[in-house]
C-alpha cells in the first residue's frame, strides 16, 4: 500500500512528477512568449528605428532642396534689386538731363533777358519744352519790336 500509495503520489495524474513536468512545460511556454514578446518588441524597434532614420533622410534631403532653393531664389532678388537701382538711377538721369537742366537753363536765359542781356538757347528737340522756349523767345522779340527802349 505504501508503494501504492507513493506510486500515485510520485507517479500519478495529479502527481509530483506530473505537477514537475507541467511546472516544465509552463516554464517552457513562457519563455518562448517571452522570447517571442523580445522578438516582436526588437523587430518593432529595428522598424520604428528604421522608419526614423528614413524621415531624418527625407528631413535632410528636403532642408537641402528648400536650401538650394532659398540660395536661388535670393541671386535673383539680388539681381532684381540691382537692376532696379539700375532703373532707378537711369530715370534720375533721365529727367535731370532731359528736364530739370534744360528748365534750369531756360531760367537762366529768362532772368539774363529781364536784366537786359541776350541769351541764346539753341533746343533742338521736338517736344514741350522746347515749343514752350521758343514761345517764350518769340514773345520776348514781339514785346521789344512793339516797345522801343
Amino acid at each position: 500500500m505504501l508503494e501504492k500509495r507513493v506510486n500515485d503520489e510520485l507517479l500519478g495524474i495529479d502527481g509530483l512528477i506530473a505537477l514537475m513536468h507541467s511546472r516544465v512545460k509552463i516554464a517552457i511556454e513562457s519563455a518562448s512568449r517571452a522570447n517571442f514578446a523580445k522578438k516582436v518588441v526588437s523587430d518593432f524597434k529595428a522598424t520604428q528605428t528604421t522608419l526614423f532614420n528614413e524621415l531624418i533622410d527625407d528631413a535632410a534631403n528636403t532642408t537641402s532642396h528648400l536650401n538650394s532653393n532659398v540660395e536661388k531664389m535670393t541671386s535673383v532678388l539680388v539681381i532684381l534689386y540691382f537692376i532696379l537701382l539700375c532703373s532707378i538711377a537711369w530715370v534720375i538721369y533721365y529727367f535731370h538731363h532731359n528736364l530739370v537742366l534744360r528748365l534750369v537753363n531756360l531760367n537762366s536765359a529768362i532772368l539774363e533777358r529781364i536784366a537786359g542781356r541776350e541769351a541764346n538757347i539753341t533746343e533742338t528737340r521736338n517736344d514741350e519744352l522746347t515749343d514752350m522756349t521758343k514761345s517764350l523767345f518769340i514773345t520776348r522779340k514781339r514785346l521789344s519790336r512793339e516797345r522801343p527802349h
